[in-house]
């Protein structure tokens, strides 16, 4: 297996080229050669490297404020909410926010609950890795 290594300096190279066109390059690549998780992964850190208060280290902990979720759904729906307005103190908000603006506006069903996201400091990174995975794959040809 070859490895790739992801890191914000690499995602912030790879924008230049565009952020969602870097991202469907790496998944489209790295989804081929590589484990999945590790193109998801990449992926993810192209296309949050930019938002506030988010820095990818895992598929658990990093996750854990909601922050990520809403930026990942913020990505690919702006206009559904202002994303500055977040804060990671607010946990449910951020969770119920991203949850229900990708299931409103994107029909990506909730595979994880708020109530269990909130009481967890550190999420299952196997159900974190599917939803994400989930919502990729909805938005992954979309710019």
């Amino acid at each position: 297996m070859r490895a790739i290594r992801f890191t914000y300096a690499s995602a912030a190279a790879a924008a230049a080229a565009g952020v969602a066109a870097a991202a469907a390059a790496v998944w489209r690549y790295a989804s081929h050669t590589i484990h999945a998780f590790y193109a998801l992964y990449g992926c993810a850190i192209l296309l949050l490297y930019t938002f506030y208060n988010v820095k990818l280290e895992n598929f658990s902990t990093s996750w854990a404020d909601g922050l990520a979720f809403c930026a990942l759904v913020h990505r690919f729906v702006p206009d559904a909410f202002d994303y500055r307005a977040l804060s990671p103190d607010k946990r449910r908000h951020n969770f119920t926010l991203a949850f229900k603006i990708a299931e409103e506006k994107a029909g990506i069903y909730p595979l994880l609950d708020v109530d269990d996201m909130v009481a967890m400091r550190k999420p299952d990174w196997k159900c974190v890795f599917t939803y994400v995975q989930s919502i990729y794959r909805r938005f992954k040809d979309e710019n």
